[in-house]
C-alpha cells in the first residue's frame, strides 16, 4: 500500500471470502482489472488450489495475472495467465 501511495497511486486491495468458504488472500483492482493474490507456505500447486480466483470471473472487471506467491524455488504456469512465483523472486 505504502509503495502505491508514494507513487501517487491509489491502492484498490481486498481480502476475499463467501459463504461457500472460498477465499482469496489479496485481490487487486488495477485499471479495471483484477488479480488475484494468494500467499501459501507448499511447493506444489495445480487447478484445485485457485478454485476461488474462478468466483470473480463474472465479476464486472475482467480477469487479468493473477498468482500464488510460495516457497516454490521455481516459477511456473497453472493455466494462462496465472502463476505461482517463489516468494525469493519478487
Amino acid at each position: 500500500k505504502k509503495s502505491y501511495e508514494n507513487n501517487g497511486r491509489r491502492f484498490d486491495g481486498y481480502y476475499y471470502r463467501d459463504n461457500h468458504q472460498n477465499e482469496i488472500d489479496l485481490v487487486l483492482i488495477e485499471n479495471g482489472k483484477l488479480h488475484c493474490i494468494e500467499i501459501k507456505k507448499g511447493i506444489l500447486f495445480n487447478k484445485s488450489h485457485i478454485k476461488a480466483f474462478k468466483q470473480l470471473e463474472n465479476s464486472q472487471y475482467e480477469m487479468s495475472f493473477s498468482c500464488i506467491i510460495s516457497n516454490t524455488q521455481e516459477n511456473y504456469m497453472i493455466e494462462k495467465e496465472i502463476m505461482v512465483l517463489s516468494a525469493q523472486s519478487i
